[in-house]
């Protein structure tokens, strides 16, 4: 879900056997799945940038279909396109009506099994847009709305079976397609049953700090363990005060410690939160630093040339990523690894990404 006038940071990757000079953003609400057919949003992208700073539009009510796709096209030094889109809601929002929830409490904790009272109220609706109400619960840490509530919402709910600290129900009223509105409970927890004998991850957000303000590079850093390892870190922003999350990074390795966010931003940021998630081997995922405000101010960081693999940091992955791609080069007569941009892949592309890596270890690229 995405909010009219949020301010939201779109972000993609984008590779080519050739160099990428240009990319694209369009927007098409309703049921149109082809960037030729929808809106132009902005072009002349530079071909190394990955990130674009997007004010999501008032969209009004769709008559098709709920969702508004936006694209992200890549064309490469040869004229040629490539594309992807992801579709979300973009909620005509702006009617009368409110929704008091009662329950679960903030920072509740419930066992899965446990009945889970919920309850509310609505007031103002006078417009004859809503026909109904529907409630979702919703698992951030999971990109996931679990429906199931019907429209008939009852007095509570029976706790699934996962494993979570950043759950909420989400009550929406519904009209046709995409008038709706959306409100949230406060954020609780749910855990398997203690005798299972597994504990959840444990993470702490070091960086960044409450009130730190940031142009270009967002430096983020987490100390997370496990009693039986971590499978994955993902990292999420919100624009919108915490109402709804995107994905910065999802699979990162386990170990892995930092990440640098490359924001690009043409308009200052003045509330985004960043926080991280550790998923265990059996799926527990537990989250830290949703409540820390952070701006982000006009500038770019760009891409880190030594972050060969786009994982976020410089590592000595990123050395056996660009050697893997020398070598297909110089097998192949292709010039992924052409480092230096002479045109041609050499012994002194190994050179030139050798140096911008030690580099970018020194200077934190």
């Amino acid at each position: 879900m995405l909010e009219p006038g949020e301010t939201v940071f779109v972000e993609w990757d984008a590779r080519d056997d050739g160099s990428i000079v240009e990319h694209r953003l369009f927007y098409s609400p309703g049921l149109n799945y082809q960037p030729e057919n929808a809106i132009l949003i902005t072009a002349g992208i530079a071909g190394t940038q990955r990130s674009y700073q997007w004010t999501v539009p008032d969209v009004g009510p769709l008559l098709s279909s709920p969702e508004t796709n936006l694209y992200v096209v890549a064309i490469d030094d040869a004229g040629q396109e490539g594309w992807d889109r992801h579709a979300y809601v973009i909620p005509d929002n702006d009617r009368p009506g409110e929704v008091t929830i009662s329950g679960p409490s903030a920072g509740a904790s419930y066992l899965a099994g446990d009945f889970i009272p919920f309850t509310y109220e609505s007031s103002g609706f006078t417009d004859g847009y809503f026909a109904l109400f529907n409630a979702a619960l919703v698992l951030e840490n999971d990109d996931a709305w679990e429906f199931g509530f019907g429209s008939g919402i009852p007095d509570g709910f029976f706790a699934p079976c996962v494993s979570t600290d950043a759950a909420r129900v989400v009550v929406i009223a519904q009209g046709t397609y995409n008038i709706q509105k959306h409100f949230f409970s406060e954020v609780f927890t749910i855990r398997p049953d203690p005798r299972i004998g597994d504990a959840p991850p444990a993470i702490t957000m070091l960086s960044p700090l409450d009130g730190q303000s940031f142009a270009g590079t967002v430096p983020i850093s987490w100390s997370a363990s496990d009693d039986l390892g971590i499978r994955e870190i993902k990292i999420y922003a919100s624009t919108n005060q915490g109402r709804s999350w995107q994905r910065v990074v999802t699979e990162l390795p386990g170990p892995a410690t930092s990440y640098v966010w490359r924001p690009v931003a043409d308009v200052a940021a003045a509330d985004v939160r960043v926080k991280v998630v550790a998923v265990d081997t059996r799926f527990q995922n537990t989250s830290d630093g949703r409540d820390r405000v952070i701006s982000i101010l006009p500038g770019s960081g760009g891409p880190c040339p030594a972050d060969w693999n786009d994982s976020g940091s410089v590592t000595g992955a990123d050395i056996t990523a660009f050697l893997q791609d020398w070598f297909a080069d110089i097998a192949g007569g292709t010039s992924l690894a052409d480092f230096n941009n002479s045109g041609s892949t050499t012994s002194a592309d190994i050179t030139a990404f050798l140096s911008a890596w030690f580099t970018a270890l020194a200077s934190g690229c």
